[in-house]
């Protein structure tokens, strides 16, 4: 089933690109795509932009379909306390603003 892209989707995209100058955050290629850490399905964080990172279509396949290159992503590029911060607003524990975190409207 695909997911509908909501205009509010490609401008989260865009920026998440050019905070990292449209290169790749793990091998500094061209970035084409950004990957959601948490899921875009969960709504509380999917246009959060710290749940960004841009990536080259190679790494972004891998991040979606590789659970270990994901856990490698999530520990050395997003860090645990990011991490940990975006995994309580997901769950409603904490908002956006208690957390420091930017989201685009």
């Amino acid at each position: 089933m695909s997911q509908l892209i909501h205009p509010r989707d490609s401008r989260w995209g865009t920026i998440v690109r050019e905070k990292n100058n449209n290169k790749c955050k793990y091998c500094g290629g061209i970035a084409n795509g950004s990957g959601h850490v948490i899921p875009r399905k969960r709504i509380r964080t999917r246009h959060v932009l710290e749940n960004g990172i841009s990536f080259c279509c190679n790494h972004h396949f891998m991040f979606d379909n590789h659970v270990r290159f994901r856990l490698h992503i999530i520990n050395i590029l997003v860090g645990k306390e990011v991490y940990k911060k975006l995994e309580e607003i997901a769950n409603g524990r904490k908002t956006v603003e208690e957390c420091g975190f930017i989201t685009i409207d």
